[in-house]
This record gives C-alpha cells, structure tokens and sequence, in this order.
C-alpha cells in the first residue's frame, strides 16, 4: 500500500505516514518518515554502529600512535647527535 515504511532489516511493517497507523497505534507522518528500523532492529543496529566507528577509532589511534613513536625516535636520535657533537666541541675547545 502507498506509504508504507518498512524495516531496513528485517522488513517488518512500521507504519503508514498517510494514515498514521502504526503497530503501536497512531504516529505522526514526520515520526514514521524517519523511522529505519523496527523496535527489535534498532538496538542491534546501534550496536553493530557503535562497534564499527569504535573499530574506526582503535585504528586511526593506533595510527597516530606509531607516527608518534616514530617522530620520538627521530627526535631522540637527532638530540644524541647534538649532545655527541656539543661534547666534541667542548673537548677541542678545552
């Protein structure tokens, strides 16, 4: 029937925003027009979205986290040759 809205998982019946039926009883058109997904979908839905963006973030950390590493490296290495060179210096000036 024209304007049913249906879950994008499932596919079980949410409500008609010409009407405003819906299984729970009557709805606004602007709150059916929004739904996605049925009461049992959603909680699984933010789920499995709150694990793939918390993926996302372990990954771009892990990534900052090793350029750091890296320029730490390159910073303690170039400070050891400065302090070398300065002692080199200090001993022919002495």
């Amino acid at each position: 029937m024209k304007g049913d809205r249906y879950c994008c998982i499932c596919g079980a019946w949410l409500g008609n925003y010409q009407t405003g039926e819906t299984p729970t009883g009557q709805a606004s058109y602007y709150s059916i027009i929004k739904r996605k997904y049925c009461p049992e979908c959603r909680p699984w839905k933010r789920n499995l979205d709150f694990r793939f963006y918390s993926h996302e973030y372990r990954k771009r950390k892990k990534l900052r986290d090793k350029e750091r590493e890296r320029t730490i490296k390159a910073l303690t290495a170039e400070n050891t040759a400065l302090k070398r060179l300065i002692a080199e210096m200090r001993d022919k000036g002495s």
